[in-house]
């Protein structure tokens, strides 16, 4: 798998610590990170749908800010990043 691109979400906006979306020849991934530095409470999340999965892709836009909504066929375990 070899990776094409990579999106990182502002860390002053972003809804998340570390949100980061991956771009690869056969799948999109989406890894976000919770928690502050230097606490234990860090956790990392990762999803990832292949290409013929994907059913939808929305671009929400707001004044300061814009969301990327990556909706699977399934209709659960969606990438919004």
């Amino acid at each position: 798998m070899q990776e094409l691109m990579r999106l990182k979400g502002n860390k002053i906006l972003s809804n998340t610590w570390k949100q980061e979306l991956i771009i690869t020849d056969q799948s999109v991934a989406s890894e976000q990170r919770r928690g502050l530095l230097g606490m234990l409470g860090i956790s990392k999340t990762r999803k990832s749908i292949v290409y013929s999965r994907i059913a939808s892709v929305a671009v929400y836009d707001r004044a300061i800010t814009a969301d990327l909504e990556i909706v699977n066929l399934g209709g659960r375990d969606n990438i919004i990043s």
